[in-house]
């Protein structure tokens, strides 16, 4: 079927596009009001940097959503020791060093698991470098009169978190759903402008400004929601006493939620029956089965 793609205004074939992410858990959300190149981009530009962010990743990981390739993150896959080393766990948790090989000046260092995994890379090291068989049996002997260290490291996480990828996100959620509700009469709206003109910046990776477009919500409001039994997404579109439309987005029960500006004249649209509604959009999650 084709459509007026909400970003680019041309008439082109519909997609399914979710509102809020699927990654994040959405099912039920969702508008066929995009078409396919410029939802693939928002996927690209949009959402994948919020939907991976660490702090994002670890309550995804925490609450087994899936992303959209079937996969749950698992974000403390890889960490540092205090010598700036890399460490790997496995999903049980369980530490080990990623090996690498370190020229010296005088030769080379190698860090391993285990004194067969230091002599397997050290080996292929000296063969490449056609070593002699006296510096070969030479680096055998100091292998085996290492003493193996059996503590376990501190591991450090280190990953900064970029707030533009969450502010840039709950412009495309705001834009999109209150699209998916106004239709494309809200096109021509000068805020809908705003916002479609900086969620194609961010898909082009052009600096955005997000001036007077965004604030947040109250603490408290947020709060609020952290008492609903289950796990969800709230929606809520408000007015202000200056006739100003908002999308108040909240995600994972008000972890993350900021107030999004939508339009500057909201009597223009046909919406008493959405104001001050609020939507429930339930949190998907893998389901365990045990035998």
């Amino acid at each position: 079927m084709k459509i007026k793609c909400m970003i680019c205004g041309l008439l082109k074939d519909e997609s399914d596009e979710h509102i809020i992410p699927k990654a994040l858990g959405n099912e039920k959300l969702r508008t066929n009001k995009l078409c396919i190149d410029c939802n693939s981009k928002l996927g690209q530009f949009v959402d994948s940097p919020f939907v991976n962010r660490f702090d994002v990743a670890l309550i995804r990981h925490s609450k087994k959503i899936q992303g959209q390739k079937g996969k749950v993150p698992f974000p403390l896959s890889k960490g540092t020791d205090n010598d700036g080393n890399t460490i790997l766990l496995d999903k049980n948790f369980k530490p080990r060093y990623q090996p690498n090989i370190k020229p010296t000046k005088d030769g080379f260092n190698i860090l391993g698991n285990s004194k067969d995994e230091i002599l397997a890379m050290g080996l292929k090291r000296l063969q490449r470098t056609t070593s002699s068989e006296k510096e070969i049996e030479s680096f055998i002997q100091r292998v085996e009169a290492q003493e193996v260290k059996n503590t376990l490291p501190s591991i450090k996480f280190e990953s900064p978190v970029d707030l533009n990828s969450s502010y840039i996100e709950f412009i495309k959620i705001a834009y999109e759903y209150i699209y998916d509700i106004i239709g494309d009469e809200y096109f021509n709206d000068s805020i809908a402008h705003r916002l479609r003109t900086e969620l194609q910046k961010s898909i082009n990776e052009r600096p955005i400004n997000l001036n007077g477009l965004i604030n947040d919500i109250s603490e408290s409001s947020s709060s609020t929601l952290k008492f609903i039994p289950g796990d969800h997404h709230f929606l809520l579109i408000v007015t202000n006493s200056y006739n100003k439309l908002f999308v108040s987005i909240f995600l994972f029960n008000g972890i993350y939620s900021h107030n999004i500006l939508v339009s500057n004249n909201a009597s223009k649209y046909q919406l008493k029956d959405k104001i001050n509604n609020l939507v429930f959009v339930p949190i998907k999650k893998v389901e365990l089965w045990s035998f």
